[in-house]
């Protein structure tokens, strides 16, 4: 099927359009009161998806991209090591609660997010740079919504099996570890680089990056670019309970 409600839905027609005219579209499918979401949906992504290969095949590993990844990476290590300590810390103190009270209180979960730099009002431009103009900010919206870029919900940049306290008898550093890079057989930490680049000229020039596993679900099933990526300055820490009263 080329043609999806009025919206071409092929990949090699999108191919032949620009980054402009697919976000120009995107815009309208956002705004299109008449698609069902399932339609917009797929749309969505095939539209990201495509407009993520072009950004992507347009991106040059100069020396200043290059540190900027890294600065990036860290930047990932630095914040899901907060969230989940501030996670912790949050479940810690509910069970002392529950410990002093016992009664009423059903199964807890606690789990820690990294959420993009986005809110119901529009993009945290504290947080975010490059957002100069309104079309920037629409973009970053379509990117940075939940709503809209329903990948963030799917494939969460802190996988939640990893990032999710269930009792007091955790060892908070070992997930930690777990959520960043993940551990071999042997019980070794894996220090391969969760997200390797097509060229092996791209690689070469970022082999002493060990890109973690939050960096690699944002990149490679999000559907934003290196380039919209390296527009973040912080992200969003996030921690959502799960409980039921008895």
């Amino acid at each position: 099927m080329k043609y999806k409600d009025g919206y071409i839905a092929d990949y090699e027609m999108l191919g032949q359009m620009t980054v402009k005219e697919l976000e120009d579209t995107l815009m309208r499918i956002t705004d299109d009161v008449y698609l069902s979401e399932d339609a917009k949906r797929e749309l969505v992504k095939m539209y990201l998806d495509e407009r993520k290969w072009k950004l992507d095949r347009e991106f040059v590993f100069t020396e200043e991209n290059v540190r900027q990844m890294n600065e990036m990476n860290k930047l990932f290590e630095k914040q899901t090591a907060e969230v989940m300590h501030l996670a912790h810390q949050i479940f810690l103190d509910e069970m002392e609660v529950r410990r002093k009270t016992p009664d009423g209180y059903n199964h807890l979960e606690v789990r820690a997010e990294l959420l993009i730099p986005y809110n119901e009002y529009g993009a945290e431009e504290e947080s975010v740079a490059g957002l100069d103009t309104e079309r920037d900010e629409m973009l970053w919206g379509m990117l940075g919504s939940r709503g809209i870029n329903w990948m963030l919900d799917s494939f969460r940049l802190l996988a939640e099996s990893d990032a999710t306290f269930t009792t007091v008898n955790c060892d908070v550093e070992r997930m930690i570890v777990e959520a960043l890079y993940g551990f071999l057989k042997n019980g070794e930490v894996d220090r391969y680089s969760w997200i390797s680049f097509r060229e092996e000229s791209d690689r070469e020039k970022v082999k002493d990056i060990c890109f973690v596993r939050p960096f690699h679900n944002l990149y490679d099933f999000c559907g934003f670019s290196m380039q919209d990526i390296l527009k973040i300055k912080q992200f969003r820490l996030n921690v959502e309970m799960v409980y039921e009263n008895i």
